[in-house]
């Protein structure tokens, strides 16, 4: 039995042919599912998880199923990661940097420390720094604490040279030497969901990628603990998951390698009961990166994707465990 990465996945299953790759921190690749007769239309995507590869079948295959293929018609199983190895790297990495900063002399930068609240109003356009070339604010979400206060904002900026590039800009309150300011920080870890503050209103709590996608999740099913974490799927183990102790957590994520990976995180490392990822049912022909928010601005309504997902026939839930 061999192990394998996503990479080495997607080339054994890609029947001689050139996989498609998405995205550049965690690349996905699109290839044939062993688990079923994918024809000439490639339908499974691989990709990298924290701990070991992840999978996602359009044709609503399970992670179990593809996994069951893989050992059966190719001797093949999906390559788990040694964990421990990331924090030492990041350690020999902070001993470089400092071992780098001693040499040259360089005199310690004042420390600053997250004040929480303590600023009634919202930063100003002119305190926050987006990146070089034309940006426009595209939306901000506060981001609260279990009591209600506003602990941090999280900016959204559209490129307007490049329609497909945005960037988010977390801004929260620092203090140094006393005085207290807007920083282009995100909140101390470990780090607040977004929505703390509705963490009573239900006893099941969805998790999605985004506070854009928590808002239509708000818009469909009403009020109740949606929830997210700041930054992608490696924030996971950034965040404060004590509210998810003890309860049932549906991870609606993006249908891509990082939402993958973000749904195997929770299922990692949260104090949840069980997890389940709510995956797009292929009655809605969801395409790569696909969300709630996609087929909220395609039309779909609630009520035809509560009954989809329901049918017993969509195997929109997996559970991871």
């Amino acid at each position: 039995m061999t192990d394998y990465d996503a990479a080495g996945l997607a080339r054994l299953l890609g029947r001689g042919r050139q996989c498609q790759i998405h995205g550049r921190a965690t690349p996905t690749f699109k290839t044939f599912c062993p688990a079923h007769d994918d024809k000439n239309n490639p339908s499974l995507l691989v990709a990298d998880g924290y701990k070991t590869v992840v999978f996602h079948c359009y044709a609503a295959c399970s992670q179990t199923q593809v996994i069951d293929a893989l050992k059966n018609k190719y001797d093949a199983t999906p390559k788990r990661f040694d964990v421990s190895s990331d924090a030492s790297r990041l350690s020999s990495k902070s001993s470089a940097a400092a071992s780098a900063s001693s040499a040259r002399h360089e005199p310690e930068a004042p420390r600053m420390t997250w004040a929480g609240c303590g600023l009634p109003h919202p930063p100003q356009a002119w305190q926050i720094r987006p990146p070089p070339g034309r940006w426009k604010e595209a939306g901000r979400w506060a981001w609260r604490s279990a009591s209600g206060e506003i602990l941090m904002w999280n900016i959204r900026f559209d490129s307007l040279d490049d329609p497909t590039e945005k960037t988010f800009i977390p801004m929260s309150v620092w203090e140094e030497n006393g005085k207290k300011s807007w920083e282009q920080k995100a909140v101390a870890t470990p780090r607040i969901l977004y929505d703390l503050h509705l963490q009573d209103i239900a006893p099941d709590i969805l998790m999605l990628e985004g506070e854009k996608s928590v808002e239509t999740a708000k818009k469909w099913f009403g009020r109740g603990f949606w929830c997210t974490t700041t930054g992608a799927w490696s924030s996971v183990l950034r965040s404060d998951l004590s509210p998810l102790l003890g309860r049932r957590v549906v991870v609606a994520t993006d249908m891509d390698g990082p939402g993958l990976a973000y749904a195997s995180s929770i299922a990692d490392y949260s104090p949840a009961t069980s997890v389940e990822v709510l995956r797009i049912p292929s009655a809605f022909s969801p395409q790569l990166g696909d969300d709630l928010c996609n087929l909220d601005e395609r039309g779909v309504t609630p009520a035809q994707f509560i009954a989809t997902v329901l049918d017993s026939q969509s195997h929109a839930l997996v559970k991871l465990r």
